[in-house]
């Protein structure tokens, strides 16, 4: 959150500063200049032009600066009146850098004379990173006089010259050649890192670096500081906006990783890879765009770059993590920088750095978000994993509370829907596990003799399993007489183990009450030079006093719960138990979308068999239900000879399979030793429909269903979906 932060606050300053920054470096003297153009055929000569044998004249421009269209065959000129110094040091006519093929500076004092053209004035080599053409101008008469410029190439161009002393002109490429490096070695730099997280495995971040290199070429070209030539002779002009377009492909690539569409929306994901694929086809074929068709392929490269960004806030906008608000941010960055460069043109706003390659910033600063925010986010999950095992060392006695309180907590979680046969396993097992970190053993393990008619051994760890069993064989008297002192003890105690003697195995004996004549101990083994304290024995007796305890009142619980809920002749849920759970397995059901079925089933004849009789049959049936029916059937009790099974999950096909096979194994496994004779069933089936809102309709069909079953002759399965 904090990196997002910072992104806004970058993004506001880059937005307001720069802009302010540029047009503070303006002398005032750039809006003192009387500015005029006109338009040419090539080779048109100013003396020609001036004398008015060209019959074209100069048409005064009111802005500080004037946007012209360069055609073929065609030179535009832009007359320049102004005050020469007479202090007799240079000034400098600025002009800021764009695609022209030709540029010619004249003076008439009083004949014409060429003063410099494109690449020959000294002082274009003095910054690193030239943002504009510069032509030193001496050795003119002081007073008012005229520069004429001569501009020759393809497209729309911003003519906004500037007048400038040599500290304006060295304030100004100072700032210019500190943009282009941040920008450049900016680039260069997410390339790298991005190339070196995919070598060490990141996912999704290769798009980066092929996204930063294309975004660093189309910056290089089309700010004139790189040239591509094939057999010497530079590529067609449409070549900047070519770049462009690869590049806006790449980012749309870039921002398709970044925002996961593979798993948040494949569909958007393919649209654009689609996208993407189409700007690198037609960026280069844009290349080869003939120069007469460079003005409206201007236009159209802009649009497109618009569009395209917005394309990249819908995907990331689709994005449901949080990180995607950085991104978003500097994409509606984007937006007006790339809008501000017809406004600059139009001369709505000044023609100040920002304004013409401030969105190549933007794009650096969004490749940035694209690789550090991923990254971000794996050092704070990998940070906070460390806190997490770092975690401060508890006291003893910190350990000790710790310990009691996750053993009660563990005892009530495990015993709440334990079955009843489970409860003591549970509860012992629970007092293992939490001894085990604050007392060193080598092991441990609970000895319960005929302890609810059933011999109980737990051992951990479970290696140590078969080295008890025969401490058992061997020591039984002695841990049987420990455990009826009614006190916690430590022994040394030899016995031979699966692996051979072991002498002076060092045990701490705690006794569990354990009704006679059964008996029981916990016991905790120890290296054999270690005693164990008085407060670590008492310790130990606490914990298996809670243990005991706990088991005792979840098994009271148990019994409880078994007069209100449990019908005690049959061991399954009461008939308003039942009806119940199936309200909640309705309301479930509509809830996930899920389905559900309900299996009425009636004992045959049931009613000519006497109540004496029909109470072994009923616990046999009830008996072979639970085992035949599927993981997550509900069993319960419905009148006098019949039950009701709930299946949720089941579709009607399966609920009619497993009635079927119901049917089945009641007809192979209760013809034989049952009071009153053979014993058969019949199943009304009723699936869940849609407009089910509660059981009562689901239950009367069922009840409609085998009311069919019973009148067609019994022992078969009838299903009604509806009424």
């Amino acid at each position: 959150m904090r990196f997002v932060l910072a992104c806004c606050r970058l993004l506001t300053c880059l937005v307001l500063l720069l802009p302010a920054a540029t047009a503070a470096q303006a002398s005032a003297s750039e809006y003192a200049l009387d500015l005029a153009v006109l338009q040419a055929p090539d080779g048109t000569r100013l003396e020609d032009i001036l004398s008015g044998q060209a019959r074209v004249g100069f048409t005064p421009v009111l802005r500080r600066g004037v946007a012209v269209q360069a055609e073929p065959g065609k030179s535009n000129w832009l007359r320049l009146r102004l005050d020469f110094p007479a202090d007799g040091q240079p000034r400098f006519l600025r002009i800021d850098r764009q695609a022209f093929t030709l540029l010619r500076l004249y003076e008439v004092a009083p004949e014409v004379r060429l003063l410099a053209e494109i690449g020959k004035a000294p002082a274009d080599a003095q910054a690193r990173w030239p943002d504009a053409y510069v032509f030193e101008v001496t050795g003119t008469t002081p007073g008012a006089g005229s520069l004429y410029l001569e501009v020759q190439g393809a497209g729309y161009y911003n003519l906004q010259p500037h007048w400038l002393t040599a500290d304006e002109l060295s304030a100004r490429d100072g700032h210019g050649a500190f943009y282009y490096r941040l920008l450049y070695l900016g680039l260069s730099a997410i390339i790298v890192l991005a190339l070196f997280r995919h070598w060490r495995g990141a996912p999704r971040i290769f798009g980066v670096a092929i996204a930063g290199f294309f975004c660093l070429l189309a910056a290089l070209i089309g700010n004139g500081h790189f040239q591509l030539r094939i057999a010497g002779a530079p590529l067609g002009p449409g070549l900047p906006y070519g770049a462009w377009l690869v590049a806006m492909g790449s980012l749309l690539w870039a921002t398709r990783q970044y925002a996961g569409q593979d798993r948040t929306a494949p569909q958007l994901g393919d649209v654009l890879d689609w996208v993407g694929a189409g700007c690198l086809v037609l960026g280069v074929a844009v290349v080869f765009v003939p120069a007469a068709y460079i003005a409206p392929l201007q236009w159209i490269t802009l649009l497109l770059m618009v569009a395209l960004a917005a394309l990249c806030l819908l995907a990331l906008a689709m994005d449901p993590r949080r990180w995607r608000w950085g991104p978003i941010l500097i994409w509606l960055g984007v937006l007006p920088a790339l809008l501000a460069q017809p406004l600059a043109m139009t001369q709505w706003l000044p023609a100040s750095f920002f304004n013409r390659r401030g969105f190549e910033l933007l794009f650096a600063l969004l490749l940035a978000s694209y690789l550090l925010l991923p990254w971000l986010r794996e050092w704070r999950r990998r940070r906070d994993e460390r806190k997490r095992n770092e975690a401060p060392e508890l006291s003893v006695g910190e350990k000790i509370e710790h310990a009691r309180a996750q053993l009660m907590g563990s005892l009530e979680s495990g015993l709440q829907h334990a079955f009843e046969d489970d409860m003591e396993w549970i509860a012992y097992r629970r007092l293992l596990q939490e001894l085990k970190p604050i007392l060193p053993q080598t092991a441990s393990a609970v000895v319960a003799m005929n302890y609810h008619n059933e011999d109980l051994l737990l051992v951990e760890p479970k290696s140590a399993q078969e080295r008890y069993q025969a401490l058992l064989q061997q020591r039984t008297t002695l841990l049987k007489n420990l455990s009826k002192l009614r006190a916690p003890q430590q022994v040394s105690i030899d016995f031979d183990g699966p692996e051979g003697p072991l002498p002076a195995v060092q045990l701490a004996v705690i006794p569990l009450p354990v009704d006679k004549p059964g008996w029981g101990a916990l016991l905790i083994e120890r290296a054999v030079d270690v005693t164990y304290s008085e407060e670590e024995l008492d310790l130990c007796a606490e914990f298996a006093s809670l243990a005991m305890t706990a088991a005792e009142e979840a098994a009271e619980a148990m019994e409880s719960r078994k007069h209100v809920e449990i019908d005690l002749e049959t061991g399954v849920y009461r008939q308003s138990k039942i009806e119940s759970l199936l309200e909640d397995a309705v309301k479930a059901a509509g809830y996930q979308g899920k389905s559900l079925c309900l299996l009425r089933i009636g004992v045959d004849g049931g009613e000519r068999v006497s109540r004496e009789e029909a109470a072994p049959r009923l616990r046999a049936l009830a008996q072979l239900l639970r085992e035949e029916a599927d993981y997550g059937d509900i069993l319960g009790r419905c009148g006098e000879h019949e039950f009701l099974l709930l299946a949720p999950g089941h579709t009607l096909e399966a609920a009619h399979d497993l009635a079927a096979r119901l049917c089945n194994a009641v007809r192979g496994q209760l013809q034989r030793g049952l009071p009153g004779g053979p014993l058969t069933i019949s199943i009304g089936l009723a699936p869940m429909a849609p407009h089910d809102r509660n059981g009562a309709s689901i239950l009367q069909r069922a009840t409609v269903a085998l009311s069919k079953a019973r009148q067609y002759g019994g022992n078969q399965v009838q299903a009604v979906a509806s009424l």
